[in-house]
């Protein structure tokens, strides 16, 4: 008798597939078939593609036409999506309908040459639809992916903060939507997502392709995304023999995290130590000047200390009638070129080209390569004992302070001044991007002062409370005779 309390069919390896529909007022209502939406994180969708490689032409037909008659039973009229789960056996289950366009509709679009946008303005001001289900055909394959402001690196964990960096490269076939330039601040009020690319070819293992080479050359700094971990997912063997579901994200996202470490702890950071000294000798040039025409500077400095990473790397500068040479610790390079073109470096090392993106932000030197970004530092361009001397100086002031690792709302506060705390308990949530972040007490410690309250906005790194050790006064009360 609980209205509340609901049962639902449990599908464990479940595909999530959703029709697209269009109605007018008139009752037409047509199919521009459908969308494979199975790439999801806690729900959330992550890459969406259509048509759906999971399905052939007698499931498709079926699926349109449960969507069309879904609709018609409640006369609706608009844009929306009827959305189903499938199952191993490839029977469908109604899962919900969104009376919305949604944000995965560019694959549709690009599969069917249609303006879904346009039809449901057209639609919603009265209009008859202007074409009919004959005219809906698809050709090619099309698929997105949603870059979001996150790090996927801690359970997804929303990101905020400046955007200091913003590179995403434009081709024939691909579609970039978003709100976002670089300088703008990502703000922690709304929904996570930044962009959305979505690519088309004549068939998904081409469009696959073309997806790998965009999101391999985009470069972002200045907040966390999920652009490394979409790079392995699309170029995961599962993905790309559809062997995916709705859980496939969530039950290996620890070991996708580890493939994309790996991938960055094999790069070989030489070749940054080399792009980073020839960025700060370039970036002040004319376009196209050769760093090896500054020769006053290599009889001057012929040997520099790098830092990355807190390894350090010792440059010698070498030049022979053979050309510049480059020797990073015991590693020797040919070096050649160094043309900087808005924040982007080219260089010739061991005759093969390499690019890299670089930044110069607050004293900080960032570098990207194959979606990595480092950064580094020499005792040549930064006064590296000062900055020594102000890490050392940061670390004792924030000890047994905690600060707030992101922009956000204070949600929940479970302490208050003098209080007695533990590690791991929870001493307060935020609420940030839609999800919410338990901040742990790190020690067994004493709430010394609170310093936000609840509905409090807070940024990263803002002090939230001072903790101090947890004494106790013992007190003799023996008796003296």
């Amino acid at each position: 008798g609980n209205g509340e309390l609901f049962v639902e069919k449990y599908l464990p390896r479940a595909r999530h597939i959703e029709v697209q529909l269009l109605a007018d007022h008139e009752g037409n209502i047509i199919h521009f078939y459908e969308r494979e939406c199975s790439m999801q994180r806690r729900f959330q969708k992550m890459i969406e593609e259509a048509p759906s490689p999971s399905i052939d032409d007698r499931l498709r037909a079926e699926l349109t036409s449960a969507a069309v008659r879904i609709a018609q039973s409640i006369k609706y009229y608009n844009a929306g999506t009827i959305e189903f789960l499938v199952d191993e056996k490839n029977r469908f289950y109604f899962l919900e309908m969104n009376t919305r366009i949604q944000v995965e509709h560019p694959v549709t679009e690009m599969i069917t040459n249609t303006d879904l946008v346009a039809l449901q303005l057209l639609v919603a001001a009265g209009n008859p639809l202007p074409i009919h289900q004959k005219n809906i055909q698809m050709v090619g394959h099309a698929i997105e992916v949603r870059i979001c402001a996150e790090d996927a690196t801690r359970n997804f964990l929303p990101s905020a903060g400046k955007l200091v960096q913003w590179k995403v490269p434009e081709e024939q076939n691909v579609r970039i939507e978003t709100f976002v330039s670089e300088g703008i601040t990502i703000s922690p009020l709304y929904d996570s997502l930044l962009a959305k690319i979505v690519v088309w070819s004549e068939n998904r293992a081409l469009a696959i392709d073309k997806m790998e080479d965009i999101l391999s050359n985009i470069s972002i700094s200045g907040v966390h995304t999920n652009v490394l971990f979409l790079t392995e997912l699309v170029y995961s063997k599962a993905f790309q023999d559809n062997k995916i579901h709705t859980r496939f994200v969530d039950e290996n996202s620890e070991t996708i995290n580890a493939q994309v470490q790996n991938k960055r702890v094999a790069l070989n950071k030489n070749k940054l130590i080399i792009a980073y000294l020839i960025f700060h000798f370039q970036q002040n040039k004319s376009l196209g000047n050769s760093v090896w025409n500054q020769i006053g500077f290599w009889r001057m400095a012929p040997q520099l200390n790098v830092s990355l990473e807190g390894k350090e790397y010792k440059c010698l500068i070498e030049t022979t009638e053979n050309g510049q040479y480059m020797r990073i610790n015991d590693q020797k390079y040919h070096v050649s070129g160094g043309r900087l073109t808005d924040k982007s470096l080219e260089i010739k090392i061991n005759e093969q080209t390499e690019i890299f993106h670089c930044i110069e932000d607050n004293g900080h030197t960032l570098i990207d390569t194959h979606g990595f970004t480092f950064e580094l530092k020499s005792n040549s361009v930064v006064n590296q004992a000062k900055v020594d001397r102000k890490h050392q100086a940061s670390v004792k002031i924030f000890q047994n302070l905690i600060c707030a690792d992101l922009f956000g709302k204070v949600l929940k506060l479970n302490i208050s001044n003098g209080d007695a705390v533990q590690a791991g308990q929870i001493l307060l949530t935020l609420e940030s991007m839609k999800t919410e972040i338990h901040v742990l007490c790190p020690v067994n410690a004493r709430v010394k002062l609170v310093h936000v309250k609840e509905g409090n906005s807070v940024i990263e790194k803002q002090l939230m409370v001072e903790l101090e050790e947890n004494c106790y006064e013992v007190r003799d009360t023996s008796c003296e005779f």
